[in-house]
């Protein structure tokens, strides 16, 4: 029995945060024409040879470092026991995901083909994975 009352706080505790994610930015990337294709099958990412595969792997960097950032944002909504401070936090976040489809939007601009790709997925990796520091950070669960 006190295992499935675990499962359900578990469940209970992970519902509440998932108002907090926000996983637009990873939807309309991964659904990009490029991302479907056989390539991203084949490309060797620790192999770049153009700014195609490139742009493939990037993409997939950018996937797996959101992944890690909603992971660690869940776990520190968890460990927040106010709900006005949770729904304080809920709120930053979903600012913070603005903030840095602005500013990955605005590094890019001028940019055109692959290199408009490369430079906008460069500045969403970079901030992404600023905000999973500053979450493990908070967890104390850095690495």
């Amino acid at each position: 029995m006190p295992r499935i009352t675990l499962l359900f706080l578990l469940c209970l505790f992970a519902w509440q945060a998932l108002p907090a994610q926000d996983t637009t930015d990873v939807v309309r990337l991964r659904s990009l024409s490029y991302m479907e294709s056989e390539w991203v099958e084949r490309v060797d990412c620790d192999n770049i040879m153009d700014n195609f595969s490139a742009r493939i792997c990037a993409n997939l960097a950018f996937q797996e470092a959101d992944q890690q950032m909603n992971e660690q944002l869940i776990l520190h909504l968890n460990n927040i026991s106010s709900d006005s401070v949770r729904q304080e936090v809920i709120h930053y976040h979903q600012e913070w995901v603005e903030h840095r489809r602005l500013q990955s939007y605005e590094a890019s601009e001028g940019y055109r083909g692959h290199m408009l790709g490369l430079i906008y997925l460069d500045h969403m990796i970079r901030l992404t994975e600023w905000r999973l520091e500053e979450l493990r950070y908070l967890n104390n669960t850095e690495k």
